[in-house]
């Protein structure tokens, strides 16, 4: 679990910093470790829920997983047209001030 959450941050960390396309796409295989923070977090979730719980544990979780993914995306996409405006004080690439 401790090594998908530091792969996502540092996959996230080489998207934000590459300068270049083929740099940022060194970030992709290191991204996709983050993949083993979920199956982590819902073992150690299942361990503090009583036996008979566990399915209305597991339909929780994903529901929020599912709200997530349409909420962010959204959100992401509003910050991502905000911090490339042309009269951006702080643009993503460069943060000028």
């Amino acid at each position: 679990m401790l090594l998908g959450a530091v792969a996502g941050s540092l996959g996230f960390a080489i998207y934000a910093l590459a300068p270049t396309g083929p740099l940022f796409l060194i970030g992709v295989p290191v991204f996709a470790l983050s993949g083993l923070l979920q199956p982590g977090l819902m073992g150690l979730m299942s361990r503090r829920v009583p036996v008979n719980e566990q399915g209305q544990m597991q339909g929780a979780a994903q529901s929020l997983q599912a709200v997530a993914s349409i909420v962010g995306p959204i959100v992401y996409g509003l910050v991502f047209a905000w911090s490339v405006r042309n009269d951006a004080r702080y643009h993503a690439l460069a943060w000028r001030f």
